[in-house]
């Protein structure tokens, strides 16, 4: 069956125990958003008050970065404040922070597109993709003749791995270049957030 995003389903809804007998019921619940949620239903057995089970969990989505500045958005605002910054002042409390503003920078847009875009969870016909939010990386000035090279890390920051592939057709003719493989298969995420890096060449 088809869940309604924000909606539980429990199959069966209604049935019949013979004495000393069990019956399994199937809870499906589709979050639409990624963000955090708690839900409740009723299970009333004949005559007797109704028992509440509550369901609690997070909707996720692949997430990954890379450690060169973001372009900010109209969302940015929004995923700052989300997260606070903390009171350690320590490079390792800034590091996870710089984390934790990335991946809620995505989450935000990553919600908007969703709510703009319902009819993406049960379209049968192509779905519209989002794009996130572009980085930047910057080569400054570079002389003429004279090969360029970055260094980028890409990080899984992500609950689950994820597989991607590289669109090369996009730098024909640019003079730019990347070493990345055109496929790349289950990058770790939680709790690992394996990273890997690859070259920009100008």
């Amino acid at each position: 069956s088809i869940c309604t995003p924000g909606q539980i389903v429990v199959l069966p809804a209604t049935g019949l125990i013979p004495a000393l007998e069990q019956q399994t019921l199937t809870i499906q619940y589709l979050p639409g958003v990624p963000e955090a949620f708690t839900r409740s239903f009723q299970i009333q057995v004949a005559h007797f008050e109704p028992d509440t089970i509550v369901l609690t969990g997070e909707g996720i989505f692949p997430c990954i970065t890379f450690n060169v500045p973001r372009v900010e958005t109209s969302l940015t605002p929004q995923a700052e404040k989300n997260t606070p910054a903390e009171g350690d002042a320590t490079d390792t409390a800034s590091d996870e922070r710089v984390l934790q503003l990335e991946r809620e920078t995505q989450r935000v847009f990553i919600k908007e597109f969703a709510l703009q875009h319902p009819e993406n969870l049960h379209s049968k016909a192509k779905r519209i993709r989002p794009v996130i939010p572009e980085f930047l990386l910057d080569f400054g000035h570079t002389v003429y003749g004279l090969v360029t090279s970055n260094a980028v890390t890409l990080r899984n920051i992500g609950h689950t791995s994820v597989s991607f592939s590289t669109q090369r057709s996009a730098l024909q003719n640019t003079g730019f270049s990347v070493d990345l493989g055109d496929k790349v298969k289950s990058l770790p995420g939680a709790p690992e957030f394996e990273s890997l890096q690859f070259n920009v060449r100008f």
